[in-house]
């Protein structure tokens, strides 16, 4: 069975690969040749930057999934496969055997956060390899990327200077400082609306990762100029270029991630930044029910009730029996104030030196 067999389900952000049977099998090589497992390659290298599912049985025994290493004595397209996936950014979450004690049918994603719970069953019917079930978290968000920004480099400061020169500040300032502060921001907001000009601004602009370096990027650059002379990936020119690319590219991204998690107590917030950034399923707090069971959906009525699941944990103390306080000094009365001499401290010092 070839990936001429590969059944592809598309849907509005990702796609759904599915092979129909073995990808590759010791026993077929003869027949399907090495070429079967380059063109599966070709397949992750093309889609890894949409959303996709691929699964199926790949045959790839060697692999121990949980510490992402390849055991001794696997053969060289083994280590192929697992340095494309690490090359792609792929994630593989089936962790548990599916034929005897190998891993064989595998789950990738691009997104680590788009499969859910991965659960491996009992065989179906006679087949000696076990049923695989799990979540994929698919929502479909249509969003106007098209936003209004104000252009200050376009504002009339002149109109804005005089209608604050004309402002009497002490008849309008008059109350504690945050009335204060409403009364001059309201100000301020007035006049931005009135004197800045709008324009629409769409983030659809194209930038490179923030942890691609400089030199990285050229290096891109420059196995694309080097593909569009020669238009044949197998050009030495080519290979020699996107290599290095590659090896830039891998270089970069593994600095950038080691330093966020060094300088992690010191800047959490880039870190998680980052980490969240990387996840393309987002997870949303509710809708919630109450006591009543009733559905709130709100940010305020939600707050609400978690307000109040919170307080139920709190000790509601008995203020009419208050317990006495015991007495804790003896009968020569309250402590006395010690005083320590510089004999004493000497004596002090001997001992923890000994």
């Amino acid at each position: 069975m070839t990936l001429s067999d590969l059944e592809r389900l598309d849907g509005p952000h990702f796609a759904l690969f599915h092979t129909m049977r073995q990808v590759l099998e010791p026993t077929t090589i003869d027949i399907v040749g090495r070429e079967n497992e380059l063109e599966l390659r070709k397949l992750i290298t093309e889609v890894n930057n949409s959303h996709f599912v691929l699964i199926g049985d790949f045959n790839y025994p060697d692999i121990d999934w949980i510490s992402h290493t390849v055991n001794p004595g696997a053969t060289a397209e083994t280590h192929r496969f697992l340095d494309c996936l690490d090359d792609n950014f792929v994630t593989q979450h089936v962790i548990e055997p599916t034929r005897y004690e190998a891993v064989l049918d595998l789950v990738m994603t691009r997104d680590p956060d788009l499969i859910g719970t991965v659960s491996v069953m009992e065989p179906l019917a006679d087949s000696d390899h076990n049923m695989l079930t799990f979540v994929i978290h698919h929502q479909l968000e249509i969003a106007n990327n098209v936003k209004e920004v104000r252009e200050y480099s376009k504002a009339n400061y002149d109109k804005i200077r005089s209608e604050l020169a004309d402002i009497d500040w002490d008849e309008l300032l008059v109350g504690s400082a945050d009335e204060c502060w409403y009364c001059f921001k309201d100000v301020l907001l007035d006049l931005e609306r009135r004197y800045v000009p709008l324009k629409q601004y769409t983030g659809n602009k194209r930038r490179k990762p923030i942890w691609m370096t400089w030199k990285a990027s050229r290096l891109v650059k420059r196995k694309q100029r080097v593909f569009a002379k020669y238009k044949d990936a197998e050009h030495p020119a080519y290979k020699s270029a996107a290599k290095e690319a590659k090896r830039e590219l891998r270089r970069s991204k593994r600095k950038f991630e080691k330093k966020l998690a060094d300088n992690i107590k010191n800047d959490a917030k880039s870190f998680y930044a980052y980490s969240g950034s990387k996840s393309k399923s987002s997870s949303k707090i509710g809708p919630l029910k109450d006591a009543n069971g009733n559905v709130t959906s709100t940010e305020q009525d939600m707050a609400h009730e978690f307000n109040k699941f919170f307080t139920t944990v709190f000790t509601k103390e008995n203020l009419t029996t208050v317990p006495a306080i015991q007495q804790m000094f003896c009968q020569y009365g309250h402590l006395l104030d010690i005083h320590v001499d510089e004999c004493c401290y000497e004596e002090t010092r001997e001992t923890e030196t000994g």
